[in-house]
């Protein structure tokens, strides 16, 4: 035999080349299938989120048109409280088309203030986008809603969410004999 490595190093060249594939071609379409699978269950997760929001939703909107009903029926239709109910569905349908999820409403002071309006604040928190979009469309509604102030926040907890607290002034809901 005059060349007695050359059996040992052709099973190197093969061990190396089975190595080298595995490195460059298997590896990396298992960290892909289990990319994969962990947004499929995430997707899962979200889906059945928004299926339960959904199913009681509706629950929450019927019980909503007929409270609405109630007290359009007891007060008249120009009375403050039939405001304030408009102000409320502005702000739920503000909260579903544009998918901010609702933090806080909080009523202010109006003893303090001398114009007619109604001080309100309201706490989102969702994409700069939808939030964006969501206190453009406050004054859409039915209610009369001036936006008074709006500050945003990066929310710590999501990365791609922030918070906002936005301060408008509801002249809807002005009581009226």
């Amino acid at each position: 035999m005059r060349f007695p490595f050359i059996v040992p190093a052709a099973w190197a060249v093969l061990a190396i080349t089975i190595v080298f594939a595995i490195a460059v071609e298997i590896v990396p379409k298992l960290h892909a299938e289990r990319t994969l699978l962990d947004d499929a269950h995430q997707a899962y997760i979200r889906a059945n989120r928004d299926e339960i929001q959904l199913r009681d939703g509706g629950h929450y909107d019927a019980a909503r048109r007929h409270i609405a009903a109630i007290v359009t029926n007891m007060y008249g239709p120009d009375h403050r409280f039939v405001g304030t109910a408009a102000v409320l569905d502005t702000v739920d349908n503000v909260d579903k088309r544009f998918d901010v999820t609702l933090q806080r409403l909080d009523a202010g002071d109006d003893a303090v203030r001398k114009t007619a309006a109604r001080s309100l604040t309201i706490e989102w928190s969702g994409t700069y986008r939808s939030i964006v979009r969501a206190v453009a469309a406050l004054s859409q509604g039915p209610a009369l809603i001036r936006v008074v102030g709006v500050r945003l926040d990066h929310n710590p907890k999501m990365s791609a969410s922030i918070d906002a607290v936005v301060h408008v002034d509801v002249y809807a809901a002005i009581d009226t004999p």
